[in-house]
């Protein structure tokens, strides 16, 4: 009776500390994503003052540090910059030579695109855009958080249209 008394007590405090240990991993990944100094668009205008291109995809990342990861189609092809998200200082760039997506210019810039997408899905936070040939159609696919989702969005970078909504849990 004693012995099974306290194997349940041990589990229990085993439960309670892995609760709170994972509950902890959680809170410090949540802060270090959300810690940036450096916002997507200041981070995005940096790069384009020093890269003559325009930004067709920007990503956040947490490796070692928050970064934004971005790829940029230049008049020589595609160049991959990432920018430190803590102070805004370029960390690596460095010309992209697997990219063979080549399209024409977009009508609706990445900003008006990003715009276009939190209208759409009110209060969310824009993880990933990215510039692509879809079927023949040169369109943003965007992704934005809010709570707990994940929404994919493609709109139509020439007209501005949004073609299609998705939700993920």
């Amino acid at each position: 009776m004693m012995k099974t008394f306290f194997t349940k007590k041990m589990m229990i405090i085993a439960m309670v500390t892995g609760v709170l240990v994972l509950g902890g991993v959680s809170a410090i990944t949540a802060y270090a994503l959300n810690a940036g100094t450096v916002s997507k668009e200041e981070a995005v205008k940096s790069v384009s003052e020093q890269v003559n291109g325009e930004v067709i995809k920007v990503e956040r990342d947490l490796d070692d540090t928050l970064t934004y990861e971005m790829t940029m189609k230049t008049e020589n092809g595609y160049e991959d910059v990432e920018v430190n998200a803590s102070n805004g200082e370029m960390i690596e760039r460095e010309y992209d030579d697997d990219n063979d997506d080549s399209h024409p210019a977009a009508k609706i810039s990445l900003e008006e695109a990003e715009k276009i997408a939190l209208k759409e899905v009110a209060n969310g936070t824009i993880t990933d855009v990215e510039l692509d040939m879809e079927n023949g159609l040169l369109v943003y696919e965007i992704e934005v958080e809010k709570k707990w989702l994940e929404y994919d969005l493609v709109i139509d970078a020439n007209t501005g249209d949004v073609l299609h909504v998705g939700k993920e849990d």
